[in-house]
C-alpha cells in the first residue's frame, strides 16, 4: 500500500479486507532532482519479489504505475491518480495549480487548510482534523521533491497491468476521459476515507479476480 503525497499509511486505516492483508510501503528521503521513476524503483525494494499485488493512492498510484513495468505480472491497482503523465490536467504540467503551490509551503495557514479540505471532499469533523494532523506531520522539504516529480513525470501510456479507479467528482485529480476501469459516482478525491467500505470491496474482488485467472 502506498499512501499519496503528504500522507502516511493511517490514511488505509478505514479499509477493511477479509482475505487480504496490507503491507504498508514507508516513505525513503528523495534524492535532489529526483525522478518519479527512479523514486519508484528505490521505493520497490521494500516489496517482495513474489508480492502479486501493489496499491497506490494519488502520488502514490502515479509511483505504483511505475513498478507496474518493472513487475510486469504484478497487479497493481491505483485509486485517484493518474497512470501515465498524459492523465495530469494541463495546468499541473506548467505548475500553476493552486494545490501544488500550497504543499510547498512549510506551514499551512488555516485559510489554506480550509482550501485544501474543499477540493479534497473532506465534509466531516473527525476527517478535517485528521487532515489537519496528516499534514503537520509532512515533511515539506520531501513533498517540494515529491511535486516536481509529479511536474517533471515522464510515463507516456498506462501499463497493462494497472487497474485504475476513480471518482467522478475529484477536483484534485479530475476524472480522466479515457482508460478508466471503475468510476465511482460521486467519488471524491478523499473516497479513500469516506467510501472505505465500497473501495475495501472493488480491491478485494479486483485482487482475487487476478488470482482466479492466474490459477
Amino acid at each position: 500500500m502506498i499512501p499519496g503525497l503528504g500522507a502516511q499509511s493511517s490514511i488505509f486505516e478505514k479499509l477493511n479486507f477479509q482475505n487480504l492483508q496490507m503491507v504498508h510501503v514507508k516513505w525513503i528521503e528523495p534524492y535532489q532532482h529526483e525522478s518519479l521513476s527512479s523514486y519508484a524503483k528505490r521505493l520497490l525494494e521494500q516489496i517482495p519479489q513474489d508480492a502479486c499485488n501493489i496499491v497506490g493512492l494519488s502520488f502514490g498510484g502515479m509511483l505504483a504505475s511505475e513498478m507496474a513495468l518493472m513487475r510486469p505480472n504484478a497487479k497493481v491497482i491505483i485509486v485517484s491518480s493518474c497512470s501515465h503523465a498524459h492523465q495530469l490536467p494541463a495546468w499541473y504540467r506548467i505548475g500553476k495549480w493552486l494545490p501544488l503551490h500550497l504543499v510547498q509551503s512549510n506551514r499551512l495557514e488555516q485559510t489554506r487548510l480550509n482550501i485544501m479540505q474543499r477540493i479534497l471532499g473532506i465534509r466531516s469533523t473527525d476527517e478535517k482534523a485528521f487532515f489537519q494532523n496528516m499534514w503537520n506531520a509532512t515533511n515539506h522539504t520531501w513533498a517540494n521533491e515529491f511535486v516536481q516529480m509529479i511536474l517533471k513525470w515522464a510515463l507516456q501510456e498506462k501499463p497493462r497491468n494497472v487497474f485504475h479507479i476513480h471518482g467522478t467528482k475529484d477536483r484534485l485529480l479530475p476524472h480522466p476521459t479515457s482508460k478508466v476501469d471503475h468510476s465511482l459516482t460521486n467519488g471524491t478525491h478523499w473516497m479513500i476515507r469516506e467510501e472505505a467500505h465500497l473501495l475495501s470491496s472493488i480491491i478485494e474482488h479486483e485482487v482475487m479476480t487476478s488470482k482466479k485467472h492466474l490459477s
